[in-house]
């Protein structure tokens, strides 16, 4: 799981505690014991602020876009499952920007709120393949896209199989 530094700190304030207090609904229990396990690769511009410690976490410092390339690229090269980008804003615009997404799973709440756009720094138009939807008695909808040039590589059968 990649994770910018303020978004990790907030997920290692909640999920330890929800696991530990069994906090939640059934499905909150299974991420939280997921949120525990999974490696954590934490970026950072500056490497400045010590994390706050959680389970299978390495604080990663990247400093410029082309270290930011090099060490993903690098990382989808590994052995291993799919990488899961957990936000925050700031990280996920960069990410995006660079062309490094190879899935969108968009989930869409039934709320309306302010907050800054994961596009804003794409300076160009990228087509996106529908791969499937899911509707949750929530109210919530998922929407998972591919950029059309990925529109015939393997993947997954659902957002939930990317994460077991």
């Amino acid at each position: 799981m990649l994770v910018g530094r303020t978004t990790y700190e907030e997920m290692a304030a909640y999920w330890p505690r929800a696991l530990a207090e069994r906090a939640g609904t059934e499905t909150n229990q299974i991420m939280a014991e997921r949120m525990n396990t999974y490696r954590k690769l934490v970026f950072s511009r500056s490497g400045d602020h010590p994390l706050t410690e959680s389970a299978d976490t390495e604080q990663v410092v990247v400093a410029t876009a082309d270290e930011l390339v090099t060490y993903l690229k690098d990382l989808k090269r590994q052995p291993g499952k799919n990488i899961h980008l957990s936000g925050g804003s700031s990280f996920a615009r960069s990410v995006l920007s660079l062309g490094l997404v190879d899935e969108f799973y968009f989930f869409v709440y039934p709320v309306v709120s302010p907050g800054a756009s994961w596009f804003s720094e794409i300076s160009d138009q990228r087509g996106l393949e529908l791969v499937g939807t899911e509707s949750y008695g929530n109210g919530v909808v998922e929407v998972h896209y591919v950029p059309r040039e990925r529109a015939d590589a393997p993947r997954p059968d659902s957002f939930t199989d990317m994460l077991a």
